[in-house]
């Protein structure tokens, strides 16, 4: 078992959500050049007893597409997905956009079994750049956006995007929010219709700090899921999602880092 939980948790490190190349604005002297986010799918499939192929984890190139025009079923979801943003550090004007976000994300998911990203502005909720498409496990950032990130004011863009596991943020999305000044928190929508959210308060948290700590509360927790698992007392879909959530929230309150889940089913 804890050899299991070794080797799962190495390769949980290796995985990014989010693409992107060059070094990031909080160090210079750290080359953060990532490809593929594996996390959602390691930790279920590891869930599920599954061994990961070697392929799939081999860092491979490929070309970011863009979105063009809106989801034909983006406003019946939207319906769905209702406009409350309970977040009480967003201004109040972002939110309607925020809603609305979330929504084609999730239309986004439905139709295409895909990941999306989406960028808006906070102070408005509009929208801050093009929409950027992924595969089922991640979202490849293009060199145009990991610049316009950089050159960003600080804490003036937030990041949504869906997860087809419906789990809650990777470590890879963390080190993200850790690495740009530029973004004030993030979203995510999953397949099953839960929210989350993550973001900065005042105190800055690096990259390292934001996965060494993400580590420990993976390891703290990984034995607890896995043996629910193996006893058949929760799925592995539950497992990949509970166990995430329960990882953000010890780590969002070790970092004072604002961190909420709702409308899960």
């Amino acid at each position: 078992m804890k050899k299991a939980l070794s080797v799962v948790l190495a390769l949980l490190m290796v995985g990014t959500f989010f693409a992107c190349s060059g070094k990031t604005q909080e160090s210079d002297d750290k080359d953060y050049s990532y490809e593929y986010d594996l996390s959602e799918y390691l930790t279920y499939g590891k869930f599920r007893g599954i061994e990961i192929p070697a392929a799939e984890i081999e860092v491979t190139e490929r070309e970011t597409t863009f979105a063009k025009g809106d989801d034909s079923n983006s406003g019946e979801v939207q319906q769905d997905i209702g406009s409350a943003v309970p977040v009480d550090s967003i201004p109040s004007a972002a939110k309607r956009g925020i809603s609305k976000a979330l929504a084609e994300a999730l239309a986004h998911g439905a139709r295409t079994g895909a990941e999306c990203l989406l960028t808006l502005d906070t102070s408005t909720g509009q929208p801050a750049y093009e929409r950027v498409d992924g595969t089922a496990y991640s979202v490849q950032f293009p060199e145009t956006f990991i610049e316009f990130l950089r050159k960003a004011d600080r804490g003036s863009v937030i990041l949504i995007h869906n997860h087809p596991s419906s789990s809650s943020f990777s470590n890879a999305d963390l080190r993200t929010l850790a690495g740009y000044d530029s973004i004030k928190g993030m979203f995510v929508v999953g397949h099953d219709g839960t929210k989350y959210y993550v973001g900065k308060r005042d105190a800055q948290v690096t990259v390292e700090t934001m996965l060494k700590t993400y580590e420990k509360f993976a390891r703290q927790y990984y034995d607890e899921y896995y043996r629910l698992v193996n006893a058949n007392r929760i799925t592995p879909e539950q497992a990949s999602k509970e166990f995430s959530h329960r990882v953000l929230e010890s780590l969002a309150a070790e970092l004072d880092l604002e961190y909420r889940r709702w409308d899960t089913p």
